[in-house]
């Protein structure tokens, strides 16, 4: 029986899952079966083809468990028993017909709003796996939960008479003669005879009748050729191409190593939340590569750190600009899968028998060389019981080897120098002479702002650095067509941004809140070294004690000054502040501000969240929460301040994890004993659990006064 819950959402926390502008619209163009079957497949496609970011056919586990929960849904046990139905290996990914058994099974477990934004979308997908289920037990004559052949047939002419035809062919690719399919190749043997119809909006990128996850295996088993001319040989050979060529575009000295400020440095320029999310688990992936602790990475720790962050994201998260991300994600997911497989004792080490499992499997024979590669790269395992193994590092380093004999890294060793703890230090950073401020911009006219570098983005619109008259300024330029909430978002933004003059809040030049054919532009002051989070996230920068007491002194009296003319902020955290030249800080981002006393809404980012207001995730519009929200915040930032690291990174746990730890378990970011004591008094105090034990911005201000003194 299927049975549909109703979705659980969480209005400020809620994001979206998927670009809204990339996503397609059901619009069956009549009643039939074939219409609704088309449109069904054609946005479960394009929802896949979003999730699938490298475009390798696959949906990693944790991609799905963090969008979902974005959008609403955080039942984590229930994920993890359909998940489990749908990927029995345990490979911790879903190739396309797998996503259709998920979504198939999602009725038991969700709603498919938890999938799809569009209403009309989740109708029509739920009507499809209805109707397809329907048909199935209509036409399983013999009640054997299979159709043959002839009751494929008898299907489709009768229920699916315009596809009659071109399904021949398909039908006999699927279902072998006197053999039965499950109603999992069904439903993939369906999309494939839709993505096939004349003027359908299927493309079927997905429709190998095996799966797109395993074509490479059936491939092998059905290839003649061995060793280097075998398929699996030759892909991976190819990956392990690409992989040394991002490598070495990282590494523009040939030194044949990369420091840690290179890989930062290179992360995608995405918006503000997704770029944290993906320096925080760079910052955590790498910590788990560099164990001799030199910040740096040689190509086979390379390796590692690209599999371990395509484990939770996708390649592009790490190299955007690689000419064959598709091929490495793939390859990283194949050998993960081969590891698995081979992995006789489920230790996840591999002894020399589980390799030459894989090697006949995989190569169709053992190469000479795989003994001498195995006892190069083996060590002897507590778990092992005195047995020489390799783990995924090595058994990724011995395929390179072994593929590549000619490969760029196979005979040089990186000499990584030692780590020079003040060469990103920002130190003599002390009191700042006041700027003056430049006049006021009124009208704003869009011919006059000529952009140039996109500095940033976010859901609704881009900020880009231009100059208006000769002035250098930043300029908000919207996405699109902009509706009546986003105006009104805008026009309140402006209202208090117009109220604001504190040399440590952002500064607005001028606005213009027309919504015509140019569309809304906000004009605000320059900071040149961008957010606070990407000085010591991306550009990997330090500060010395004097720089973090008055950046952290800057901070609190922006702060302040907020909420002393009635606002409360309920949005700060490190990407919310702008560094001007001088390393000057400015509280920025108003967006989420509000004059209202208190509020119960679920707002903010996870990481920088009070419990009081998380506990509004979970039981939305339960718990009041008033200005003291933004101190709790504050002593998370004023934590990234001292420790120039992402908050909760150590712990590795994802947004929604972080989320129910701090408010089941109170857990707080990890402070160093380097730190001194008063200011990890005054960290605790700011994120204390009881509100009334936070003190006040003017508070805080005394106290780093006196710590200065």
């Amino acid at each position: 029986s299927r049975r549909t819950r109703s979705p659980r959402t969480f209005t400020m926390l809620k994001r979206p899952t998927g670009n809204k502008e990339d996503s397609i619209v059901a619009a069956p163009k009549d009643s039939s079966l074939e219409q609704l079957l088309v449109e069904a497949f054609a946005v479960i496609e394009n929802r896949f083809q979003r999730l699938d970011r490298d475009g390798a056919g696959v949906v990693m586990w944790k991609v799905l468990e963090q969008q979902l929960a974005l959008a609403g849904f955080d039942d984590g046990d229930a994920l993890k028993n359909v998940w489990k139905r749908v990927d029995p290996g345990g490979n911790g990914y879903l190739d396309f017909s797998e996503f259709l058994c998920l979504l198939f099974l999602w009725a038991n477990v969700g709603s498919y709003t938890n999938f799809f934004e569009e209403e009309i979308n989740c109708k029509v997908v739920s009507e499809a796996f209805v109707a397809m289920e329907s048909n199935w037990a209509k036409y399983d004559l013999n009640q054997s939960r299979k159709l043959d052949r002839e009751e494929l047939t008898k299907f489709i002419t009768t229920e699916l008479p315009a596809i009659a035809s071109i399904s021949v062919p398909i039908i006999e690719t699927t279902c072998a003669e006197g053999k039965e399919i499950s109603f999992p190749r069904f439903m993939h043997m369906l999309y494939i005879c839709m993505s096939k119809m004349e003027g359908n909006r299927v493309p079927g990128k997905y429709a190998s009748p095996i799966g797109v996850a395993k074509e490479e295996y059936k491939k092998q088993q059905a290839s003649k050729a061995k060793g280097a001319e075998s398929p699996t040989w030759k892909f991976l050979r190819s990956a392990f191409k690409v992989l040394e060529t991002d490598f070495a575009r990282f590494d523009q000295s040939g030194d044949n190593y990369i420091d840690y400020s290179e890989l930062s440095m290179g992360v995608p320029q995405r918006a503000g939340f997704e770029r944290f999310q993906i320096l925080s688990r760079l910052e955590h992936k790498f910590k788990l590569v560099d164990v001799d602790k030199s910040h740096a990475v040689d190509f086979f720790e390379f390796l590692y750190l690209g599999f371990l962050m395509t484990q939770e994201g996708c390649y592009s998260d790490l190299v955007e600009e690689s000419e064959g991300q598709a091929m490495v994600m793939r390859a990283f997911v194949d050998i993960h899968s081969y590891y698995i497989k081979c992995d006789a004792n489920q230790s996840k080490r591999l002894e020399i028998e589980d390799v030459e499992s894989f090697s006949n499997m995989q190569f169709g024979e053992i190469p000479e060389r795989l003994h001498q590669l195995f006892k190069e790269n083996s060590y002897v395992s507590s778990q092992s019981k005195g047995a020489p193994v390799v783990d995924i590092m090595r058994f990724m380093k011995m395929l390179y080897l072994l593929t590549c004999e000619d490969g760029r890294y196979v005979q040089t060793k990186a000499l990584k120098p030692g780590y020079d703890d003040k060469k990103h230090l920002i130190q003599k950073q002390g009191e700042t002479a006041a700027i003056q401020r430049p006049p006021r911009i009124s009208p704003v006219v869009n011919a006059k702002f000529q952009k140039s570098k996109k500095l940033g983005e976010g859901g609704q619109g881009a900020v880009y650095l231009g100059t208006y008259e000769s002035q250098k300024v930043a300029g908000k330029v919207m996405f699109g067509k902009v509706t009546k909430e986003v105006m009104e978002d805008l026009e309140n933004e402006v209202e208090l941004f117009m109220k604001l003059d504190h040399p440590n809040c952002h500064y607005m030049l001028g606005a213009k809140l027309v919504a015509d054919a140019e569309g809304p532009l906000l004009l605000t002051e320059v900071c040149d070294e961008g957010s606070l989070f990407d000085l010591y996230a991306k550009k990997q920068k330090k500060f010395d004690p004097d720089t973090a007491l008055r950046i952290a002194k800057e901070c609190a009296m922006g702060l302040e000054h907020l909420h002393s003319i009635g606002y409360m902020h309920r949005d700060v955290k490190s990407l919310n502040v702008f560094m001007a030249s001088g390393y000057v800080a400015k509280v920025a981002d108003f967006g989420m501000a509000t004059t209202k006393p208190t509020c119960s809404d679920a707002c903010g980012t996870v990481q920088w969240m009070a419990p009081e207001v998380l506990a509004n995730f979970y039981h939305p519009g339960s718990t009041p929460y008033d200005k003291r929200c933004d101190v709790y915040s504050y002593g998370i930032m004023l934590w990234e301040i001292y420790h120039c690291s992402c908050p909760f990174a150590e712990t590795g746990l994802d947004q929604m994890q972080i989320a129910r730890a701090v408010n089941k378990n109170g857990i707080r970011p990890r402070m160093k004993d380097s730190i001194i004591r008063p200011i990890k008094d005054l960290i605790s105090l700011c994120w204390a659990k009881r509100v009334a034990s936070r003190p006040s911005f003017s508070e805080i201000i005394m106290t780093l006064n006196k710590i200065g003194e």
